[in-house]
């Protein structure tokens, strides 16, 4: 994905709080904090997309999610916006996602975005999504981000 895309999120970010993490190597690894999570400013944002590499194989997305759940308060409206490109190489995301649901209850979601992702990944990320009331989307473009609105919900799950 080009950070293009990321940066072009900036419209609908600014009153959120935002934070960057990115993941990939061992199963054990919960990649790496970009951008802690606090209120959005874009030069800060747009470094953090800048720092992202491409970097060691492996999609530990179980672990990845466990560290961005954890930095998350534990109440309000919290979403998770999940990128990737391909499927867990350690093991189904989906418990992973349960867990978080179920320790962070209302007000918690991943929206899942596929990047040209093979049907499997599809299957695991559209799983997150469906299991924390999130959404999910498959992109064979980078995806274009919106900011959710109470009055316009985008919960559920692809057909």
């Amino acid at each position: 994905m080009t950070a293009g895309a990321l940066k072009g999120a900036s419209p609908v970010l600014p009153g959120a709080d935002v934070g960057l993490r990115s993941f990939g190597g061992s199963c054990e690894h919960p990649g790496i904090e970009r951008l802690a999570i606090g209120p959005f400013d874009e030069p800060s944002f747009n470094s953090a997309v800048d720092s992202l590499a491409i970097g060691t194989p492996g999609t530990p997305t179980p672990a990845a999610l466990v560290a961005a759940g954890a930095a998350l308060p534990s109440k309000g409206d919290r979403t998770i916006v999940l990128i990737s490109d391909g499927e867990s190489s350690c093991g189904d995301r989906c418990p992973a996602a349960q867990a978080l649901e179920d320790r962070l209850g209302a007000g918690f979601r991943i929206d899942a975005v596929g990047f040209r992702t093979p049907d499997p990944a599809e299957s695991e990320l559209a799983c997150i999504a469906r299991v924390t009331g999130g959404t999910y989307v498959s992109s064979a473009t980078p995806p274009r981000f919106r900011r959710h609105s109470p009055n316009h919900p985008q919960r559920g799950s692809p057909p």
